[in-house]
Order: structure tokens, then sequence, then C-alpha cells
């Protein structure tokens, strides 16, 4: 009967580890464009959903057409999961605010945070 709590236990610790490693790295990347990107406006070619996360968010595959700042015209596409209220909007206005790497401009990050 310990081994049984004490292997629980040891899985639940090392599932505890395994999610502060996972936030940590993930806030890391959207760290890295939003410190080392370049902000710029988007025009959204399209959208489609794919999938939805655990929180009921929309996992969507965005189609994106924007200008670099040396005036390069870049088509990328990028997964990203939003929530309802911002993909609404992008729907309709047919514009958002992204992130793009000056060395890697096809890599972009999707700022569903800001107001049209």
């Amino acid at each position: 009967m310990l081994s049984v709590i004490l292997c629980f236990l040891g899985a639940s610790a090392m599932a505890m580890v395994f999610l502060i490693l996972f936030i940590f790295l993930r806030g890391s990347y959207y760290d890295k464009f939003k410190q080392e990107g370049v902000r710029t406006k988007a025009e959204i070619i399209n959208i489609q959903q794919v999938a939805s996360s655990g929180s009921g968010s929309p996992v969507c595959i965005f189609t994106l057409s924007f200008s670099t700042t040396s005036h390069e015209k870049i088509n990328t596409t990028v997964k990203q999961t939003v929530s309802l209220l911002p993909l609404m909007q992008m729907e309709r206005v047919k514009k958002t605010y992204i992130y793009y790497l000056p060395n890697r401009p096809d890599k972009v990050l999707i700022d569903s945070t800001t107001e049209e």
C-alpha cells in the first residue's frame, strides 16, 4: 500500500515539474517575439479552425500577408490558439497585429490582445 502511495506522489511531482517547465518554455517563446520581433499589421487571407484547446478556445491556421520594414512582401501561415472574441473580430476586419522575427520573417506571432 505504501509503495502505491509513493508511486502516485512521484508521478504527481513529475507531472507538476513538467507543467511548470512547459509554461516557462512557452512563455519564453512568446517573450522572444515581443522582445526581438517587429510589430506590424497583417492582412488575414484565410482562417481555418482545426481544433479546440483544452479550455475550448479555437486552434486556427491563419494565412497572413504583410510587408517587412524593408518592404519585402511576406505570405505565411501560422497555427495559433486564439480566444473567441478576438477571432470573431479578426474574421470581420480581416486584419490583425503580428510580431515577426527580422531574421525569419516567415515566423510570426499573432497579437490577438490588441483592439483594432
